[in-house]
């Protein structure tokens, strides 16, 4: 392990070479520098981190670049339904609580006045 921790104005190419030599012994040959940052853009687009920023962390001048990762965004309408069926979910647990409540209630009155 080399240690190497890559900081200020290093150029691309330097950093491209070592990956390449690395990788070369490693038997990687169709492993390039390249798919670090395409995995990197995936993963984050697969988290659902918003396209805008992921744009400015890879230095995209175009959101079109980025937009090439669209694809592997969670599908929004999914979760949107999701949001809606948690909501409905908490709505039908109060209603459920307060329908049992109630008539606890009303015992509670009709004891308490006897």
């Amino acid at each position: 392990k080399s240690g190497i921790v890559v900081t200020g104005s290093t150029k691309i190419d330097v950093i491209s070479h070592k990956f390449r030599k690395a990788a070369d012994e490693l038997g990687l040959r169709q492993f390039t520098f390249h798919n670090l940052r395409d995995t990197y853009a995936s993963w984050m687009v697969q988290s659902g981190v918003n396209l805008k920023i992921i744009q400015e962390l890879l230095g995209h001048e175009s959101i079109q670049t980025t937009l090439i990762y669209a694809h592997l965004a969670p599908d929004s309408r999914f979760i949107a339904a999701q949001v809606i069926d948690q909501q409905l979910e908490n709505v039908s647990t109060n209603i459920r609580d307060h329908q049992i409540a109630e008539p606890a209630l009303r015992l509670y009155r009709i004891d308490t006045s006897a």
